[in-house]
Formats: structure tokens, C-alpha cells, sequence
């Protein structure tokens, strides 16, 4: 139990933190923070890249199919958003890493962040919006546990 506050006081350290600089690093930040929480060794933890992408989505894509993007929306917000000259993107942060396992192997592996915006912004992002290998915190924390 006093683990999981651990990781929870450095997870909100870090993300209060992360709030200086670009939104890129912010999100940089919060995604390795993310990562050293699932890992056995996080002090092992040792970035050798990342890479972020933008892929721009249509927005009547999005409007007629939000849940696609895991997202619920009002038809008020639909008509809102059919007014705005905004692109929803989906943000992407593949970070390749070595980690220790539990046995103190290194071992290298690819991790993928990611963030849907509706307005195009990276601004928003945290640890609750935010998806790693296509989990949510709430998924992974729920897997952790079964």
C-alpha cells in the first residue's frame, strides 16, 4: 500500500513539474513519469529516444464519430465545434527506452503515448486524458491489480 502512495506523490510531483517548458516536453515528461510507475526498476529507467507525431483528424469525422476517439460529446458541442476552424489531432509519443526487469536484466522496449485534443492543442494533455499502449491510467491500474 505504501508503494502505491509512493508512486502516486512522484507521479503528482512530476506532473506539477512538467508544467514548465514546452507542451512537447510537458508531455515528454509526464509520459516517463507515467512509464517509470509501470516498470520494475524505475530508477534503472534510461530514455535513448522519442519521437512525437501529429496526425490530424477530420473534424465531421470526429463529430460524427467521437467515441472513436474516446470521446462523448453533446449535440451542442457538435454544432460549436462545426463553427470553429480547429483540426482535432491525435498526438503521439513513442519513446524507446532500457529498463530492468525484476531480475535485473536490461531489456528494450517501445512505449507509445498518446493524447487526443478536439481544439489541436497539446496544452491539455495529463495522466487521466492521456493513453499509454492504448490504456488508460484507469485500465492499467485495473490490470496492475489482476
Amino acid at each position: 500500500m505504501n508503494l502505491i502512495f509512493k508512486r502516486l506523490f512522484i507521479t503528482a510531483t512530476l506532473f506539477l513539474l512538467s508544467g514548465c517548458g514546452s507542451p512537447e516536453k510537458s508531455f515528454l515528461a509526464l509520459c516517463e513519469s507515467q512509464i517509470k510507475n509501470m516498470i520494475a526498476t524505475p530508477s534503472s529507467y534510461n530514455r535513448i529516444s522519442y519521437n512525437v507525431i501529429r496526425e490530424d483528424i477530420d473534424r465531421e469525422e470526429f463529430i460524427n464519430n467521437p467515441e472513436k476517439y474516446g470521446e462523448e460529446i453533446s449535440e451542442d458541442r457538435k454544432s460549436i465545434l462545426r463553427q470553429l476552424e480547429v483540426t482535432p489531432i491525435v498526438f503521439r509519443m513513442v519513446i524507446e527506452f532500457d529498463a530492468a526487469n525484476a531480475y535485473g536484466t536490461p531489456i528494450r522496449k517501445l512505449v507509445s503515448c498518446e493524447y487526443f485534443s478536439q481544439f489541436g492543442e497539446l496544452d491539455g494533455v495529463s495522466r487521466i486524458n492521456m493513453t499509454i499502449n492504448g490504456k488508460t491510467e484507469h485500465e492499467r491500474l485495473i490490470d496492475e491489480f489482476h
